[in-house]
C-alpha cells in the first residue's frame, strides 16, 4: 500500500512535470521565434526613431534661434556701418572760426563788407560740420539758441 501510494505521487509529480514543461516549452519557442525577434528589434527602432525625431526638433529650434539672434546682430553692425560712412563722408572741416569771421589779409572779401549776423555764423560753422556744443562756445550763444536756430533752418530748407 505504500508503494502504491508512493507511485501515484511520483506518476501525479511526472504528469505536473511534463505539463510545465510543455508550457515552458511553448513560451521559450514563441520568446526566440524569429517573427518575435523581428517584432521586438522593430519596436526598439520604432521608439529610437521617435526619440531622434524630438532630438532633432529640439536642435533645429535651437538653430533657428541663433539665426535669429545672428540677424539681429548683422542688422546691428549694418546700421552702426552706415552711421560711420555718414560721418566719414561730412565735410572735412578747412576753416577755423575766425578765417570764416575774419577773413585773412590779403584774402577778397565779399561784395558786402558787413559783420555777418549770429544766424549766418551759427549756420556756417554748422555747414562745415561743426557740433551745436561747439558752435554755441565759440560765438557765446546757448546751446538751445543755436539749435533753435539750426533746427530752424532745417525745418525750412525741408519745406523747399
Amino acid at each position: 500500500m505504500v508503494f502504491t501510494t508512493v507511485l501515484t505521487c511520483t506518476l501525479i509529480n511526472i504528469g505536473i512535470l511534463s505539463i510545465m514543461y510543455l508550457v515552458f516549452r511553448k513560451k521559450l519557442e514563441k520568446a526566440v521565434t524569429a517573427s518575435s525577434l523581428v517584432e521586438h528589434v522593430r519596436r526598439e527602432i520604432d521608439e529610437l526613431v521617435v526619440e531622434l525625431n524630438h532630438t532633432t526638433d529640439r536642435n533645429i529650434e535651437l538653430i533657428e534661434e541663433r539665426i535669429g539672434r545672428l540677424n539681429k546682430l548683422l542688422k546691428d553692425a549694418d546700421n552702426r556701418i552706415v552711421v560711420l560712412n555718414r560721418q566719414q563722408e561730412r565735410p572735412a572741416v578747412k576753416d577755423t572760426y575766425e578765417d570764416v569771421v575774419r577773413p585773412r589779409p590779403g584774402a577778397e572779401r565779399k561784395a558786402e563788407d558787413r559783420e555777418p549776423t549770429v544766424k549766418e555764423k551759427v549756420l556756417l560753422l554748422s555747414g562745415q560740420g561743426f557740433d551745436n556744443a561747439v558752435i554755441a562756445g565759440r560765438l557765446g550763444l546757448t546751446l538751445g539758441e543755436v539749435d533753435l536756430i539750426v533746427s530752424l533752418e532745417t525745418r525750412r530748407e525741408s519745406m523747399r
